[in-house]
């Protein structure tokens, strides 16, 4: 019995215990998976609830500054989505892989809790659209470009990453098209909660 908690303890603290401050340098692989929130801006919607997932690359230029690049895959989009003309709500959804250009300020390197502040630039592709189970593929702007800005907190080598960000292109292409009578010139807005592991590789 003493043995098998000597061993849950090593595996705590392993998993736990890392450097106090990363080095000019230093470079980790962070896997990631979480949730997101999304809906439209200039568009009334609901918020729809997805899934987030993917792997970031931070390179350390300093104690205080790093370079992260980051894939994701999400599912996005919006409920709700009033129609008039026909009296309906759409639902709206949408699969995208996602890559991120981020730099991240640590105010505070002194502490084990890490803290970084980010931000940066984003670029999405729309690989599969839905709207009330309907392909709207045809219909959309696939390329997405916006803003992000986000917070980390990491414990030892667990980091939980929050994030807000701002598309700035529409989402609907062509004026003639249905999708464009609906949702107009609303754009994607997402909110990313996830939780990540930090592995150094340099």
């Amino acid at each position: 019995m003493k043995k098998l908690l000597f061993v849950v303890l090593s595996l705590i603290i392993s998993v736990v215990d890392i450097k106090a401050q990363a080095s000019e340098g230093d470079a980790f692989v962070i896997p990631k998976i979480g949730a997101n929130y999304s809906n439209f801006l200039n568009r009334s919607s609901s918020y729809k609830p997805g899934f987030t997932g993917g792997l970031g690359i931070e390179y350390f230029i300093n104690k205080k500054l790093a370079w992260d690049t980051e894939m994701y895959f999400t599912h996005q989009g919006a409920h709700d989505v009033m129609y008039y003309p026909e009296n309906a709500n759409y639902d709206y959804s949408l699969n995208l892989l996602n890559l991120d250009f981020l730099l991240k300020y640590y105010p505070i390197t002194a502490l084990k809790q890490h803290f970084s502040l980010y931000t940066g630039f984003h670029t999405g592709y729309i690989v599969y659209a839905r709207a009330n189970y309907q392909d709207i593929k045809d219909d959309i702007k696939a390329g997405q470009y916006g803003i992000p800005v986000g917070a980390t907190i990491e414990f030892g080598k667990l980091i939980i990453d929050a994030r807000y960000i701002y598309s700035f292109r529409k989402i609907a292409g062509s004026e003639d098209s249905k999708t464009k009578q609906i949702i107009g010139d609303a754009t994607l807005n997402s909110f990313w909660l996830t939780f990540g592991y930090k592995i150094q590789i340099f």
